[in-house]
């Protein structure tokens, strides 16, 4: 019996390190994998979506990825970087990194299917409200991550209005050019 448990811990230690995968990466790769089990639930629970539809909610969350990286790389760059990383007068780095892209762009394709979703069934609400719905929802969510991290209150604000401009440019396409309210 200890024979077998050391030979599947000794078979065990050889797949993980075949694997080298540093632990925050697999954190994150489990976040993206229960974010895509939520995705495909709501998606297959909403049987009358067809392709198009689809398409047009990947094709709204590309302009809010587009101003992101206007946002964070001619907009207010430099200042973000410097207040997260304590280095002033350095220039940004890329670290050529494709997971934080594809994690913004996920989060976008969510948002505008929620929009879509909300515009579709909600003929009360205007632009306006759904973006202080949204305005004070995003900062009430990002409000305790950036007081365990610390950070610069002009990080909150960078980050906070970078968040409510992607869902303004979602939620402005959705009801005057999708839905046409």
């Amino acid at each position: 019996m200890p024979t077998v448990i050391a030979l599947s811990t000794l078979s065990a230690a050889k797949k993980s390190a075949r694997r080298k995968v540093p632990p925050e990466l697999g954190k994150v790769l489990k976040h993206l994998h229960l974010l895509f089990v939520l995705l495909l639930s709501v998606f297959s629970r909403r049987i009358t979506m067809n392709l198009v539809e689809i398409g047009l909610i990947v094709a709204v969350a590309i302009p809010a990825h587009i101003l992101g990286a206007l946002w964070y790389g001619i907009l207010f760059g430099q200042a973000w970087y410097t207040r997260v990383y304590k280095i002033p007068n350095r220039k940004m780095e890329n670290d050529n990194s494709v997971l934080p892209y594809l994690i913004s762009f996920t989060s976008n394709v969510v948002a505008s299917y929620l929009l879509y979703v909300w515009f579709g069934t909600q003929t009360t609400y205007g632009f306006v409200p759904t973006l202080a719905i949204a305005s004070v929802v995003i900062m009430a969510l990002a409000a305790p991550q950036f007081a365990f991290s610390q950070w610069s209150p002009i990080v909150y604000l960078i980050d906070c209005s970078h968040s409510i401009a992607c869902v303004a440019a979602m939620a402005y396409i959705h009801r005057y050019l999708i839905h046409q309210q």
